[in-house]
């Protein structure tokens, strides 16, 4: 058993957990940069501003 063969074994293992929290983290980002988007952002700024 050599240091790639232990590498390969250990990223085999990790390679689901890997994707699920990956993917999840994607998502997060994306759903949070949906909510500070200038499209959603700026108009509600500009009624807080303004009376109209």
């Amino acid at each position: 058993m050599n240091i790639d063969d232990s590498y390969e074994r250990q990223i085999e293992r990790n390679a689901r957990w890997n994707f699920i929290v990956n993917t999840s983290d994607l998502l997060s980002v994306s759903l949070a940069r949906s909510f500070i988007f200038h499209l959603t952002v700026l108009p509600l700024y500009a009624g807080y501003l303004t009376s109209s």
